[in-house]
């Protein structure tokens, strides 16, 4: 991932240099991969499936697609997918992870854009019989799998660069993208991102790269190199499906460009969101959106609460709302779990009051609306369970005249301690903090 500001990443040149970096990555990993057999039972599905079937599971899925299924579980719980320039291929993406994930730049518009469906059929399809010296089967099952999850993932990424390269195209010339957007004209958008002589050079540098890397360096008869795969072979997989793959990304990119931010909300009922009904929460998301009464347009519905937190900091979208009173001086308790766990990864920027629920919008941190004056924190703070320890908090806001808005008992964390959610009169914007 680029680092940086926003308005560092989003140049070409900078994400240039990084689609020239993946070049090597995705070749190294074709190289690796052409060793082995073909071996066409990992993609196999169905009763034709490498998986065992016992009484407790039942598989009908390849074996490729079992391994790389639980590979993608493992990185999402480690926060991979957090990240913008990161596409699962089986899973949705929006697991939370275990660890506090890192907070990117928004660099980009929201956006759902996941093309790894073609890019695996395709790679399986058309790229590997061309990659791999023997057609047939070597018995190399996992380790063929784990080079194709490695260059899957590494081809997903350089593809999915282009919403990264439409941004900064889009942002050096805002007015005719902005025209052709307007227009819905996808064919003006292609033709407009498209520079052939630029991608003749990839292809040379790419066909150069593979030449270099692919080489037997103790063969010195320079009339007969032994190439691992040939090197025109690998320029032309680039000619053929990454840059055409990316240009793909970057017109439904553009095309989602100038469309409204949208806000998620749960639809679940009662508690299991933490959203206090359904209605209201939906009625939030439409305020927090833009959105008239008569159209739910910019709002998308999530079955738990969770998923739209989840979506947030997958930068699936840009914004989700949540109730935080059920009803006055209520506070639920989900919602108050959720702003712990991710406190240091997003930010509450508004709310608003629907019937006697109150709910709050959150946002990236570094997404956030501007400072009004008129703002308050929010805090979450754990106490040991010891008599007058609520009395010394509460005493340092006394001493500093801070003004008390809310305070509610919640969910502690850990035995023998208390928890508790304040809101102050303290103009740091609407955040949380959270003290355990």
């Amino acid at each position: 991932m680029l680092e940086g500001s926003a308005t560092d990443i989003l140049t070409l040149d900078s994400v240039r240099g990084e689609l020239i970096r993946l070049e090597e990555t995705i070749i190294f990993g074709l190289i690796e991969r052409s060793q082995f057999a073909v071996n066409q039972e990992i993609y196999a599905t169905g009763d034709a499936s490498l998986l065992k079937t016992t009484d407790k599971n039942h598989h009908s899925e390849s074996f490729l697609d079992y391994f790389l299924e639980k590979t993608e579980e493992i990185h999402a719980s480690l926060g991979r997918y957090t990240s913008p320039d990161e596409h699962p291929f089986l899973i949705d993406g929006t697991t939370v992870p275990l660890i506090q994930a890192q907070s990117y730049p928004q660099s980009l518009r929201p956006n759902n854009i996941n093309i790894n469906a073609k890019i695996k059929a395709i790679y399986e399809n058309q790229i590997l019989p061309r990659v791999c010296k023997q057609s047939g089967s070597d018995g190399q099952y996992g380790s063929a799998a784990t080079m194709d999850i490695n260059v899957l993932q590494s081809i997903s990424k350089r593809i999915h660069f282009g919403k990264f390269v439409a941004e900064a195209k889009f942002l050096q010339e805002k007015d005719k993208y902005t025209q052709l957007i307007t227009n819905n004209d996808a064919e003006g958008l292609m033709k407009l991102l498209t520079k052939q002589s630029v991608e003749d050079k990839v292809v040379a540098r790419v066909t150069l790269k593979a030449g270099t890397y692919g080489r037997d360096p103790t063969n010195t008869d320079t009339n007969t190199p032994s190439y691992a795969i040939p090197p025109e072979e690998i320029g032309q997989l680039y000619r053929e499906f990454v840059m055409p793959l990316n240009k793909d990304v970057q017109i439904l990119y553009l095309l989602q460009r100038l469309g409204a931010p949208n806000v998620a909300y749960c639809t679940s009922e009662g508690g299991t969101g933490g959203t206090g009904g359904t209605g209201g929460s939906q009625e939030a998301a439409k305020i927090f959106a833009g959105s008239n009464e008569e159209t739910s347009t910019g709002t998308v519905g999530c079955a738990d609460l969770n998923s739209c937190f989840a979506m947030v900091k997958s930068n699936q979208i840009a914004r989700c709302c949540a109730c935080i009173e059920s009803s006055p001086g209520a506070i639920v308790h989900t919602t108050h779990a959720l702003l712990c766990a991710n406190a240091t990864g997003l930010c509450v920027t508004r709310e608003v009051v629907v019937g006697t629920e109150r709910f709050i919008e959150i946002c990236k941190a570094n997404h956030s609306t501007p400072l009004t004056g008129q703002d308050k924190t929010a805090l979450s703070i754990g106490l040991a369970d010891s008599p007058g320890a609520l009395n010394q908090v509460l005493s340092i806001f006394a001493l500093h005249q801070v003004n008390l808005l809310l305070i509610s008992s919640s969910s502690g964390r850990g035995s023998g301690r208390s928890g508790f959610y304040l809101e102050v009169d303290v103009s740091l914007l609407f955040r949380f903090l959270c003290f355990y």
